[in-house]
């Protein structure tokens, strides 16, 4: 499992925020569970998953 940390941005704001982190087994299902936990609640409109590593870490 990976950590990601998820970023959310409502519109008409600049910035995205650190909303939390999640764990997954890849990037695909990291997005499957934090648009489930997070886009569900309306706490954002867009989203932004980062793995916790860095994007370059394989």
């Amino acid at each position: 499992m990976k950590r990601y940390e998820v970023f959310l941005k409502k519109d008409g704001r600049d910035e995205y925020r650190h909303a939390g982190s999640l764990d997954a087994p890849d990037p695909e299902m990291a997005l499957v569970l934090a648009r489930e936990s997070y886009l569900r609640r309306a706490e954002g409109d867009r989203l932004w998953l980062v793995d916790r590593k860095g994007p370059d870490h394989r």
